[in-house]
């Protein structure tokens, strides 16, 4: 399905747009009555287009997809074509106030910046998993936040790719209803775990499923299969199957050779997407698990969820610019309407009413820590498969810290260094 994309500019004395669309064509439209179905220009691009975002306070734009193309008003062909070694390029921006450097994520799970004052890229950190979104910190020019599809989001410093500034945790896994084949696929009994990576034919986008086996178990080792698994009928899969850097097995599968074990539910991570607050204090994030989060920038847990029971995968979200209001976009094709803040009072307020909210306020925050206080306010409710597995996260990690903790003691002399969650998740970077 093609789809739009559309920003404005306020450089000229009338307001316009630009869209974008599968065919590889950029359009430009007025918003003025009169002229409201005439494009003003349209350009014709050799690459395919992904996503588009403007440069503050002029009319150079980008286009990104197998590469990053920079733009300048309604000239035929780009100023600057940009590309380091990947695929496909999801989603790239530019820094708001340092208007001249540019981040994008790619499909080979690395984020790169450009600087177009120069001719060669600047860095390029990869990750061990992809990112979807990215969003600057309108008030801070270093300050670099990515959504990861290990459903954490990561703040950098882009001084310093070696280390996150901070990292942001509180989504969890989305589960799909999916097939689970027989055992005509087994994985080697003595794994505890793998990683599989699923290539449906004509599809570009492969899905990344994580699995978890039990030693000595005696049923039979199966793989879990993402929920697009019926297109198997009619087309050969090819998949393989990893233990760190270590191939163990490749197998080819065809119809006739295929039985059904049952359907049971299967793991997807994706974080979608995520905008900052104008003020740069908060960012709110888009997730598979139906939910949106409000966290504070320099925290590392959400200060807020919200979820309603029709709204399903949240696909996009936006930070309105006077700050009060958050724009959500689902799966189920409706446009949610959030306060940024859950409790605040709309409408004017009246002096002593005023003066009355920021004295309860000051009270909670000098309180906060207070155990009865702390519990009230961090009390939420939650759906309840998002609450089971924020549960099951936080056992995996209270045992792989008892884990460590045991290796630690019984190591001897050979001290075992412990990895910072901050590192742990980057693989390397490239200046």
């Amino acid at each position: 399905m093609d789809y739009h994309s559309t920003h404005k500019s306020n450089e000229f004395s009338e307001y316009w747009f630009t869209s974008w669309c599968g065919d590889r064509i950029i359009k430009c439209w007025s918003t003025q009555k009169d002229f409201l179905t005439e494009e003003i220009f349209s350009i014709s691009t050799k690459s395919r287009l992904l996503f588009m975002d403007y440069c503050r306070n002029s009319t150079t734009f980008l286009t990104s997809g197998d590469k990053i193309d920079v733009w300048v008003d309604d000239r035929s062909v780009p100023t600057n074509s940009l590309k380091w070694g990947c695929d496909s390029i999801n989603c790239s921006k530019f820094n708001p106030i340092e208007t001249n450097i540019i981040a994008s994520t790619c499909s080979d799970n690395s984020i790169i910046l450009y600087d177009l004052r120069d001719s060669t890229p600047m860095k390029k950190m990869v990750m061990d998993m992809a990112s979807n979104s990215l969003c600057w910190n309108p008030m801070d020019p270093s300050s670099l936040t990515i959504a990861n599809e290990d459903y954490n989001l990561y703040t950098f410093d882009i001084r310093n790719f070696k280390k996150a500034r901070n990292v942001h945790k509180d989504h969890v896994s989305s589960e799909n209803t999916g097939l689970i084949l027989d055992s005509t696929i087994c994985i080697c009994p003595h794994l505890k775990s793998i990683s599989a990576k699923c290539f449906i034919k004509n599809s570009t986008n492969p899905v990344l499923i994580s699995s978890n086996i039990a030693k000595n178990s005696s049923r039979p080792k199966l793989l879990h299969i993402p929920d697009v698994i019926y297109s198997i009928l009619n087309s050969a899969v090819f998949f393989k199957i990893y233990k760190t850097n270590l191939t163990i097995n490749v197998l080819f599968l065809k119809r006739q050779q295929i039985s059904f074990y049952g359907i049971f539910p299967i793991t997807i991570i994706k974080l979608i997407d995520l905008d900052y607050s104008p003020t740069g204090t908060e960012f709110v994030s888009a997730s598979y698990d139906k939910s949106l989060r409000i966290f504070n920038s320099n925290k590392g847990h959400s200060r807020d969820v919200y979820t309603t029971k029709r709204m399903q995968r949240v696909m996009c979200c936006k930070w309105t610019l006077d700050n009060k209001f958050i724009l959500s976009g689902s799966d189920e094709t409706n446009v949610r309407l959030w306060k940024s803040g859950a409790s605040d009072k709309m409408g004017t307020l009246m002096y002593r009413e005023k003066m009355h909210l920021n004295y309860c306020n000051s009270l909670k925050n000098k309180y906060k820590h207070h155990p009865q206080i702390k519990r009230i306010a961090n009390h939420r409710h939650l759906p309840k498969d998002i609450y089971s597995e924020r549960k099951q996260l936080r056992e995996c990690h209270d045992a792989a810290e008892k884990r460590f903790k045991n290796k630690q003691m019984n190591s001897g002399k050979r001290k075992i260094a412990k990895v910072s969650e901050r590192k742990k998740s980057i693989q390397n970077v490239l200046n």
